[in-house]
């Protein structure tokens, strides 16, 4: 999102800006330091102006977000099917 994407974004869900005087500055400040902990990097939108994003790292994998609810009950079922092998002869 470009900053002015989030400011925007940000009108839209009722957050008042009337207490700042320059809102697209505290938007970029914010923005920079965000980059700077690595929170966000820096893009290009499709249009080649630069925009921010979450990095990679921070989104969950596929098997993070769908593999925790069927892991459990997936192994439970392994463990049921496979026996240890017998010693006996």
């Amino acid at each position: 999102m470009s900053p002015t994407q989030i400011k925007t974004a940000l009108s839209a869900r009722g957050f008042d800006m009337g207490e700042y005087a320059n809102p697209g500055a505290v938007i970029h400040n914010t923005l920079k330091r965000l980059e700077q902990q690595k929170e966000l990097t820096v893009v290009r939108d499709p249009s080649g102006n630069l925009a921010y994003a979450m990095p990679f790292r921070n989104m969950p994998t596929l098997g993070q977000r769908i593999g925790a609810p069927i892991r459990q009950p997936l192994e439970n079922a392994m463990q049921l099917s496979v026996s240890p092998p017998s010693n006996k002869k």
